[in-house]
């Protein structure tokens, strides 16, 4: 990671989504911009959302009120760096 910057992802919350948003709780050690994508099960990009990341503890938010319900990934990108989690939408 550059410039010693330490992050962790924790997993997307709640599961399975029924509302219309979902969260991830993030660590990082110095303030990051990123971006999560999410994508269906055929790999199509459904929504893009930037984000701003404050140093310390913090939940990115994610609204997902505009897809149907189904199975998808969520890839969270914060500088070269790339998680993926598993998202499962009942609403």
């Amino acid at each position: 990671m550059p410039n010693n910057i330490e992050i962790i992802i924790g997993e997307l919350f709640p599961q399975p989504a029924t509302g219309s948003r979902v969260f991830a709780s993030v660590y990082a050690t110095q303030q990051v911009h990123g971006e999560m994508t999410v994508t269906d099960e055929s790999g199509k990009a459904r929504l893009k959302a930037p984000f701003e990341l404050e140093m310390e503890g913090d939940a990115l938010e994610l609204d997902i009120s505009d897809l149907p319900p189904g199975e998808y990934r969520v890839r969270i990108g914060i500088l070269e760096e790339q998680w993926e989690r598993r998202l499962r939408i009942e609403h």
